[in-house]
C-alpha cells in the first residue's frame, strides 16, 4: 500500500522505499562504552539501517551524543512517560522520536510534536498494546480500540501542522498485531512500522515474527519493521532480511536452498549446507547457493541459482549460472563451491 515519505537523516522511508529493517540497542548505559560500541559495530556489519535507543532517563541523555559521534545509522530516541526526557532529546540533535500513546498523555504529545516541527524531527507514534494499564484484551474490539487511539493521536498532531509521522501497532499476539496494523493502513497513509513485540526466544520468536510480518509484508502493509528477539540485536536485524529476503522484498546475503534428504540422497547435505553457510557469513552480496541431493529437483534448483550443486552417489554436477561446469567428487563439493563463489563475488 502507498504510504507517505518521510527522511530520518538522510534515510528514506515509505512510498516505494525498500522496507528498512532496525534494531534496539541493548546494551545497558551503565557498562563501558566500549561495550555498546561493540554492539553498535555489530549492527552496522549486520546491517542495521536505523537504530532505536531506550532513553530511561536524563542521565541517559549525553549517550545518545556519543552514540551519534561513533556510527552513521540514523538514531531514533525511545521515549516512555517524561515529557520532559522527550524535549531534552530533541535539544540534544536526536534524527527522531518515538513517543507511546499508551503511556504518554495528548496534550505533552502535541507539545512534543510542536518542538519536533521547529527542529525538523521525525516522530514515531507507536502504540504497543501492553504498555496500557488496563489491556484491551486481544478480541476484535481490542483491534479497533488500538487503532481508534492513535488515529486520534495522530490527528491532534495534525492539528499542529506536524506530518512527519511512522505509526505503527504492536502487539505479542500474532493475529492482533495482523489486524490492528492492516486496518490501520486502512485509515492513515503514513508509513507503518511493524513488529511482533515480546516475541520471545528463537526459534519459537522467529516463527511467531516471520507468520506475523510476512502476513502483513505479503499484504503491501509495513515500510520499517523490527523483529524482537531474546537474542542479540545483530541477530534480529539478520532475520529481518531473512524474512524480506522470503518474499523477495529485499536481497542481502547468501541464500541457500538445500533440500530436505529423502532415500534418494548419496551425499551429506546437511554437512555441507552448514559448512557453506558458517564459511559465508561475512558475504552481503545477493547470492544464491542450492546444495541439492539428488536428480529429481536437484538440477533444477542447481540452475535457478547462481552457483549450486545437484548430488550423485558420492559425487555432485556443479553448476554456475544455469551452466553445468563439470562432475565433483563428494569431497571436494565444500571447496569447489567456495572457489566459484570467490570468483562470481
Amino acid at each position: 500500500m502507498a504510504s507517505k515519505i518521510i527522511k530520518i537523516a538522510g534515510l528514506t522511508i515509505g512510498g516505494k522505499n525498500p522496507v528498512r529493517v532496525e534494531s534496539m540497542l541493548k546494551t545497558s548505559f551503565d557498562k563501558p562504552f566500549s561495550f555498546v560500541l561493540k554492539e553498535i559495530k555489530s549492527l552496522e556489519k549486520a546491517g542495521c539501517e536505523l537504530l532505536r535507543v531506550a532513553v530511561p532517563s536524563k542521565e541517559a541523555i549525553p549517550f545518545l551524543n556519543k552514540i551519534k559521534q561513533n556510527t552513521s545509522i540514523p538514531l531514533m530516541a525511545d521515549i516512555h512517560f517524561s515529557e520532559e526526557i522527550a524535549l531534552r532529546v530533541l535539544d540534544a540533535g536526536i534524527d527522531s522520536i518515538r513517543l507511546n500513546p499508551a503511556n504518554m498523555k495528548l496534550p505533552a504529545i502535541k507539545r512534543i510534536a510542536r518542538i519536533a516541527k521547529s527542529k525538523k524531527v521525525p516522530m514515531r507514534i507507536g502504540v504497543n498494546a501492553a504498555s496500557f494499564r488496563n489491556p484491551f484484551g486481544r478480541d476484535k474490539k481490542a483491534v479497533v480500540r488500538l487503532v481508534e487511539i492513535l488515529c486520534k493521536t495522530v490527528g491532534e498532531i495534525e492539528k499542529e501542522k506536524f506530518y512527519d509521522l511512522i505509526v505503527g501497532i504492536k502487539s505479542s499476539d500474532v493475529m492482533t498485531t495482523i489486524l490492528a496494523n492492516e486496518l490501520l493502513a486502512k485509515k492513515l497513509s503514513y508509513p507503518i512500522h511493524i513488529g511482533i513485540t515480546e516475541a520471545g526466544l528463537a526459534p519459537e520468536a522467529v516463527i511467531k515474527t516471520s507468520v506475523g510480518l510476512g502476513a502483513l509484508l505479503s499484504r503491501g502493509v509495513g515500510n520499517t519493521l523490527r523483529v524482537s528477539l531474546t537474542d542479540t540485536s545483530a541477530k534480529e536485524v539478520e532475520v529481518g532480511y531473512e524474512i524480506l529476503k522470503a518474499l523477495n522484498l529485499r536481497k542481502r546475503g547468501i541464500e541457500i536452498i538445500s533440500c530436505p534428504t529423502c532415500g534418494r540422497c548419496k551425499i551429506n547435505v546437511k554437512k555441507i549446507a552448514e559448512e557453506i553457510k558458517k564459511r559465508t557469513l561475512n558475504i552481503n552480496k545477493p547470492t544464491t547457493i542450492a546444495v541439492m541431493g539428488c536428480e529429481v529437483n536437484g538440477p533444477g534448483e542447481a540452475k535457478e541459482a547462481d552457483i549450486g550443486i545437484a548430488g550423485g552417489r558420492n559425487c555432485a554436477i556443479l553448476f554456475k549460472k544455469g551452466k553445468i561446469i563439470r562432475k565433483i567428487r563428494e569431497k571436494e563439493i565444500v571447496s569447489a563451491l567456495m572457489r566459484e563463489i570467490k570468483n562470481l563475488i
